[in-house]
């Protein structure tokens, strides 16, 4: 029972402490700050199995522009801009729109909206 307890423990302090966590990205996408014809309210979260940050609703992740990444801070994950700056965490309510619109959204730019109506919207 000891070595199962600290096991967990050790498994929770290296999930708490922080590190990369894997990030969809577009190697066609650099453009940050624009956005296109629509925006959708989303709830993000991290996924259980990696941390990825993901549409609560829809299970499904982000494709962010070319150099952002994502690591864990605490039981969050921020992803950073190619500068590294925190565009986004985990836990909390954004408005997203599309950069681009080719077999998918690349992230144009996000928005912290936590009182935001979720769902799809034409701008």
């Amino acid at each position: 029972m000891r070595r199962i307890a600290l096991g967990f423990s050790l498994a929770f302090s290296v999930v708490a402490c922080g590190g990369p966590v894997p990030l969809d990205t577009d190697v066609t996408a650099q453009a940050w700050g624009g956005c296109i014809l629509m925006h959708e309210v989303v709830d993000v979260v991290a996924r259980r199995s990696d941390g990825t940050p993901i549409n609560k609703d829809t299970g499904k992740a982000f494709v962010w522009p070319i150099g952002f990444t994502a690591q864990r801070i605490g039981i969050e994950v921020e992803v950073l801009n190619a500068d590294g700056e925190v565009v986004l965490t985990t836990g909390q309510r954004y408005s997203m729109c599309p950069s681009e619109y080719l077999d998918g959204w690349v992230i144009g730019n996000v928005t912290l909206c936590p009182d935001c109506k979720l769902g799809f919207e034409l701008d």
